[in-house]
């Protein structure tokens, strides 16, 4: 997945799947489109929590509607790493009848 983010504290993030595997049925997703809140502790961590929209439900997702949750840990001043999970929430009863392994991406950044 190839993404990005604009925004301080709200942020907007847009993203665009290169390659999300054979395994994902009916369809892969292509494309992400998301809104989130990030705080900032002791100067290096970041956590994050939003909604994502994804074009696609399938077996992974579910739904085309997830919530998002980001861990990030800045390496340098513009350099991080990143893990980031996005599902629907069938945990909290929502559409408890659809599929919600959800994706679990770990990335690298740059901030511009």
């Amino acid at each position: 997945m190839v993404n990005g983010r604009y925004g301080g504290t709200w942020g907007a993030r847009l993203g665009y799947w290169v390659h999300s595997g054979s395994d994902i049925k009916p369809h892969s997703p292509h494309v992400l489109v998301g809104a989130d809140y990030m705080l900032t502790f002791w100067k290096k961590f970041r956590v994050g929590a939003g909604v994502a929209w994804i074009d696609e439900a399938n077996n992974v997702n579910g739904t085309r509607w997830n919530f998002d949750f980001t861990f990030a840990y800045d390496l340098s001043q513009r350099v991080f790493v990143e893990y980031r999970h996005q599902s629907h929430g069938a945990i909290f009863g929502i559409s408890p009848n659809t599929s919600n392994g959800g994706w679990n991406v770990i990335g690298v950044g740059y901030a511009f």
